[in-house]
């Protein structure tokens, strides 16, 4: 991944996702070409809750089929038990307009809530 080019053509929106604490790695996985991560943390439990990998596609690299030259696919794992033998990802797929990192969290922070899923540590 090329951290400068995913910032040129992520524009705003990568940089929201810096701002707000995530930090950059290279990643091949559901084909991306970079990924952006963050550890959701509840301070007032002292644990790690989840992480947040936001999956970052380059789009400019298909010249003739580009439509657009960003998109991102925030996923989370959870583990509906303390061995972590049940994990449980959940990925979406909104519009990209609407997914700022403060709503991202949010929503996670809801699912894992409601859902019950136990600390990642």
């Amino acid at each position: 991944m090329n951290k400068d080019k995913m910032r040129e053509i992520g524009g705003e929106l990568y940089q929201q996702f810096l701002d707000a604490g995530y930090k950059e790695y290279e990643c091949n996985i559901n084909s991306a070409d970079g990924m952006l991560q963050k550890c959701i943390y509840r301070e007032r439990e002292g644990k790690k809750l989840f992480y947040i990998d936001v999956f970052c596609y380059d789009w400019t690299k298909y010249q003739e089929l580009v439509v657009k030259k960003f998109s991102i696919m925030p996923e989370a794992q959870f583990y509906s038990d303390s061995a972590g033998e049940c994990p449980v990802n959940v990925s979406l797929n909104w519009d990209i307009e609407l997914m700022t990192p403060s709503k991202i969290e949010e929503y996670f922070l809801n699912m894992f809530d409601k859902m019950g899923f136990v600390s990642y540590e």
